[in-house]
């Protein structure tokens, strides 16, 4: 949805990752390239050689705040309240506004580890409560993985542009460093570590995106950080778990539809350093040509948290929306896209706000 369609702004944002305590700071440290990649205190990788015992340390990236011990919902609950509350110290909504506001959350993809964390619509609501967000119009959830927060951005259009609520806190969040889902990363093979090249360094993290029509930030008094103004999905046939390479056709889809022939300058995904990613990003480049050639920066904010799941749409949403309030984003035209493990793939174009 792109060609004539009412922009959204970002007006707010928050966050935590092992690289920042607050959004403003896990944005400075990306954009300084500063990562926490350090040996896991607890968990090991798995071995190369059961019979000599041969373990070797997992290297992660962890948010310091959080005890390594610290699992599942619980894990979630914190960087989710974490994110939350950077939000709104930051930027307050008053009491009157929350009656009028949505809550969404990006989860972590359904897998046998996270099925038992009870990801489920009370997930949000003790959250919010925790927050002092009692009232809310509209609470909700989407366990799609990487490309949820993105999804969201459609449901978030239709209730903003219909007057059905004048405020949207679009929250991700997601942690791979839990002992569970390490174990179950590792054995199938995907973490990166000494007995795996083809793998990614576990991360965690969460962000919250406020965002709104122009005219409700007008009115409330503001400032635009940034407009969406177009947004995209696809699915892919060929996904991360078949023994094919990805066609590109989802992301492909997904970015023709966001940018309605614009032309993007700044790109920011998701790539985690998968071999599979690389090469679907390769041939997405192919398949879209001109629409990319002006593209001169490429940035994947993996490198610095490690890989973080749901909450790696909002992020870049965050990280676009600091880099242009402070001035320093390479360019005004901006693309984010995300993969998620299964066929969903999703993207967003953005711009600078009004006030710009």
């Amino acid at each position: 949805m792109s060609a004539g369609m009412h922009p959204i702004v970002i007006t707010g944002y928050g966050g935590i990752s092992p690289i920042g305590e607050s959004l403003d700071q896990t944005c400075a440290s990306v954009r300084a390239g500063i990562d926490m990649f350090q040996a896991h205190p607890i968990y090991v990788a798995g071995e190369d050689n059961p019979e000599w015992g041969d373990q070797k340390p997992m290297i992660a990236s962890c948010v310091p705040t959080l005890e390594p011990d610290l699992k599942g919902m619980d894990r979630l609950e914190a960087l989710g309240l974490a994110a939350l509350l950077d939000l709104l110290d930051r930027l307050p909504l008053k009491r009157e506004d929350i009656g009028d506001t949505a809550l969404f959350f990006a989860l972590p993809r359904i897998d046998e580890v996270t099925r038992t964390w009870g990801l489920d619509d009370a997930f949000p609501k003790r959250i919010a409560q925790t927050a002092g967000l009692d009232g809310l119009k509209r609470i909700g959830v989407q366990t799609a993985g990487h490309a949820g927060g993105f999804q969201l951005l459609r449901k978030t259009y239709e209730l903003l542009t219909s007057g059905d609520v004048q405020h949207c806190i679009l929250v991700g969040l997601d942690s791979f460093v839990d002992l569970d889902r390490l174990a179950l990363m590792d054995q199938d093979w995907r973490l990166k570590s000494d007995r795996t090249v083809d793998g990614f360094i576990p991360g965690e993290g969460a962000a919250a995106i406020l965002l709104e029509l122009p005219e409700a930030a007008a009115r409330g008094e503001r400032k635009e950080l940034a407009r969406i103004v177009g947004f995209g999905e696809g699915s892919e046939p060929n996904q991360l778990s078949h023994e094919k390479n990805s066609l590109g056709e989802g992301l492909t889809e997904a970015i023709r539809e966001a940018t309605a022939e614009r032309i993007p300058e700044w790109v920011l995904c998701d790539m985690n350093g998968e071999q599979y990613w690389g090469f679907e990003w390769g041939v997405v480049q192919t398949r879209l040509g001109p629409t990319l050639a002006s593209m001169h920066e490429l940035t994947h904010a993996a490198d610095c948290t490690g890989e973080i799941g749901a909450a790696s749409g909002p992020m870049m949403l965050g990280i676009v929306a600091r880099a242009l309030a402070k001035g320093y984003a390479p360019s005004e035209e901006i693309l984010c896209w995300t993969a998620s493990e299964g066929e969903e793939r999703s993207a967003v174009y953005l711009a600078a706000g009004s006030e710009n």
